[in-house]
């Protein structure tokens, strides 16, 4: 037995018929389409979307980073240990954290989100911005990797002059031969 294609609805009014397998573009147009935060009910901007971009693009803070002017930007050489920071304790999101990138070098980072079980300790951590202090890259790190910055050494920091008191670490060049062990 053959089975009956189901009925076709009645179609709309003002909708033209169309090619087999293809939607009119007026049944797309017509159709609901998902609400923006900067659009209203109308299709126009949102009065509010000005503000909210200005405070989107804020490089204190903007884009919910809580510290966008020290993301990416080099940590202290000679902070120490468990006198500067620490590798233990608890963290939260927005908290500003010492991550070991890909080159060696350490720079500050923000926390966004635990990730993982409930029993794992891992978390995405924001480790680059856009020059409008829009978030970049975003790296999964386990908690134990994660340097916290202690108050004081942040203060310190600061009153030192904060990301132009800190020099980028040295570049050991490697010329690519097989008798380069790396040591200057």
């Amino acid at each position: 037995p053959t089975r009956a294609a189901p009925p076709m609805p009645p179609p709309s009014v003002g909708v033209t018929a169309a090619a087999p397998g293809t939607v009119p573009i007026e049944a797309v147009r017509a159709a609901p389409q998902a609400p923006s935060q900067f659009v209203d009910e109308e299709g126009f901007v949102d009065p509010r979307a000005k503000k909210e971009s200005n405070k989107l693009n804020s490089l204190t803070g903007g884009y919910g980073l809580k510290n966008a002017a020290l993301i990416d930007e080099f940590c202290p050489l000679d902070w120490v240990e468990n006198k500067d920071f620490a590798r233990q304790g608890p963290l939260s999101p927005g908290q500003l954290v010492m991550v070991s990138r890909s080159d060696g070098s350490v720079k500050f980072g923000e926390v966004v989100q635990k990730i993982g079980l409930f029993w794992q300790d891992a978390w995405e951590v924001v480790v680059t911005k856009s020059p409008t202090g829009a978030p970049g890259a975003i790296r999964k790190e386990e908690g134990v990797m994660l340097g916290r910055p202690k108050p004081d050494a942040i203060a310190r920091y600061l009153a030192a002059g904060g990301p132009a008191s800190v020099a980028a670490p040295e570049v050991i060049p490697f010329d690519g031969s097989v008798n380069d062990a790396g040591y200057v």
